[in-house]
């Protein structure tokens, strides 16, 4: 039931209104592929079943749904018993377009996150980005040079080490920066343990 339920959904190419899509083993997410126009939330769940990147890059989120303003991306919450590789690959491969203005993401099972989230000038219009119970990551972008982003909540990473996009650029959490690029926050939310 679940199978054919999923292969109908991806041909909804017309679909308009939020969605929220479950991944499932035997096609990813691939047949969020044809779901162009998009407005509003696009939430997708059970990334951890996706085992092929490929499938994730099929989906296709950053150049053809940038008409969806908010994206939620959502794994196990008990990210230790995913694949850290397979997850960061996925991650990757679920760049979004340059419009999105909310970013969430949860149970992340990756030890750090991928290159796209390292580029201020890939998310110019992100204002706000939430993660949380990525339990196995060590390792944060700093954000700071997302223009305009206004609200970070960064919950429940027990193993969080640094915050920053490379061994040069990391700070340590123990400590406070000396300067901000944070131009427009206003809401900043952090525990390690919450």
């Amino acid at each position: 039931m679940e199978k054919n339920a999923t292969k109908a959904m991806g041909k909804l190419d017309e679909l308009q209104t939020s969605w929220v899509f479950g991944a499932c083993q035997e096609n990813g997410i691939s047949v969020l592929e044809n779901l162009n126009n998009l407005r509003g939330a696009l939430e997708i769940r059970r990334l951890g079943l996706v085992r092929e990147a490929s499938l994730a890059k099929r989906a296709n989120v950053l150049s053809k749904k940038s008409k969806s303003r908010k994206l939620e991306l959502y794994w196990d919450r008990d990210s230790s018993i995913g694949d850290e590789g397979n997850d960061l690959h996925v991650l990757e491969e679920l760049q979004p377009h340059q419009n999105l203005h909310e970013l969430l993401i949860e149970g992340f099972g990756g030890v750090q996150f991928p290159r796209w989230m390292l580029n201020g000038s890939l998310l110019p219009n992100l204002k706000s980005i939430m993660i949380s119970y990525c339990s196995l990551c060590e390792h944060i972008p700093s954000f700071g040079e997302l223009p305009c982003l206004e609200m970070v909540e960064i919950m429940h990473m027990r193993n969080l080490k640094s915050i920053g996009g490379s061994k040069d650029d990391r700070m340590d959490t123990s400590t406070t920066p000396q300067s901000s690029s944070f131009n427009c926050l206003k809401v900043l939310r952090a525990d390690k343990h919450a």
